[in-house]
């Protein structure tokens, strides 16, 4: 009987260390995941950028040799539905992993670049606001929107690593040179104002009487407010 006793205790005492072990086993590799998750995000947007800059070129060095702007426009919009393309800012959501998958596996409506070498920035311009669009570069505000006129207005994320998307707005300061490309012809903006605003706000996107902006927004940290960058068309 003593050694019934004896034996099942011992199974007891191994089915408990098993399920200790497994237990560490899971926290493990939470953990692991919960580490890695970042930078496989980190990574997967910056191919993003890299990806939708390259295709703009290709479809430039297409161009270049066909001499035709309407062959260009018709193979930007090859493959595109424009009823996915969304311009309503309200709508985005803070990136998730499938947002991300969903960008990778879409071709996207590429309408130029813009870059900001002082803060590194160096992105893709994309047609709408949608979280696909956003987590691939810039995405344009208002339809029909025409670079040197009015207000172009662009809108991306400010994740978690601050090199990325519309991150480095937080940095950029009055004076900086912001160039937009649509892979034609170069407009150069220098940054006049700067300022932090409500979500509600969106008149900053609104043209004004006689004057060439671009507006550019992204989150604050918490995402609770709004970072508004304003350029004037110098040339």
């Amino acid at each position: 009987m003593r050694k019934v006793d004896l034996d099942n205790r011992s199974q007891e005492r191994r089915k408990k260390k098993i399920k200790i072990n497994l237990i560490m086993v899971i926290v493990l590799l939470v953990s692991l995941a919960l580490m890695a998750y970042p930078v496989g995000e980190d990574f997967a947007v910056h191919y993003l950028t890299q990806k939708n800059l390259q295709q703009l070129n290709e479809n430039q060095r297409t161009m270049d040799k066909e001499k035709s702007k309407e062959q260009q426009r018709n193979m930007d919009q090859r493959d595109i539905d424009k009823k996915e393309i969304t311009y309503n800012f309200a709508d985005v959501t803070p990136i998730s992993m499938m947002d991300i998958v969903e960008a990778i596996n879409k071709k996207m409506p590429v309408a130029g670049t813009i870059k900001i070498p002082s803060v590194n920035i160096n992105l893709p311009i994309i047609e709408g606001v949608s979280n696909s669009s956003m987590v691939t570069g810039g995405g344009t505000l208002k339809p029909s929107q025409v670079m040197g006129k009015g207000n172009y207005a662009l809108a991306s994320h400010n994740m978690k690593n601050s090199k990325l998307l519309f991150g480095p707005l937080e940095k950029i300061s009055i004076g900086t040179k912001i160039y937009l490309s649509d892979g034609k012809d170069t407009y150069e903006y220098v940054v006049t104002k700067k300022e932090v605003i409500n979500p509600s706000q969106t008149d900053v996107i609104k043209d004004k009487d006689g004057e060439s902006l671009v507006t550019l927004i992204t989150c604050t940290n918490n995402g609770k407010k709004r970072i508004v960058v304003v350029g004037k068309l110098v040339k």
